[in-house]
């Protein structure tokens, strides 16, 4: 799990996931629902009203990770999906490379050879590590379900 960047590598033709640090930055109502209201540290910034949680009772991995699979969070349409259950639905070729794409970050869009390498990286990420779209309710409450559903799906 990782809150906004999760920087990525390759080495020996596997894909690993390299941790930075242990914290999340989270809203009020997410806190709540994950019953570590009472653990809400400092304000990220002026601007926002995220808090940074530094300690969550999790373990923090430190060394990098085997990358097994990717899930890109759909909350759907959020009017009508606090009802539903979690939905998981595999991305292969474009759709899971344009989503790779679409999560990336790139420095400089106008260096060719930067833009090339990576991707060509995440072409080779779309097809070496699954790429999901996970649908999940827009209810805390129902978050147990969303956790089975990842669990089911990496059994499989």
């Amino acid at each position: 799990m990782a809150d906004d960047c999760l920087p990525l590598k390759r080495s020996r033709g596997q894909v690993f996931a390299v941790p930075a640090y242990p914290g999340l930055r989270l809203w009020r109502d997410a806190c709540e629902a994950l019953g570590i209201a009472d653990r809400v540290g400092v304000k990220v910034s002026h601007y926002s009203a995220k808090s940074r949680m530094l300690t969550f009772g999790a373990r923090f991995v430190r060394a990098p990770q085997p990358l097994v699979r990717i899930y890109a969070l759909d909350r759907g349409d959020l009017a009508s999906s606090a009802a539903e259950a979690p939905f998981i639905e595999p991305l292969i070729g474009r759709d899971a490379f344009f989503q790779l794409v679409r999560a990336s970050y790139t420095f400089d869009a106008t260096d060719r050879r930067a833009l090339k390498r990576d991707f060509a990286f995440l072409a080779s990420l779309a097809s070496d590590v699954g790429v999901r779209r996970l649908r999940v309710p827009n209810d805390f409450a129902l978050l147990p379900a969303v956790r089975e559903a990842v669990l089911a799906d990496l059994d499989n």
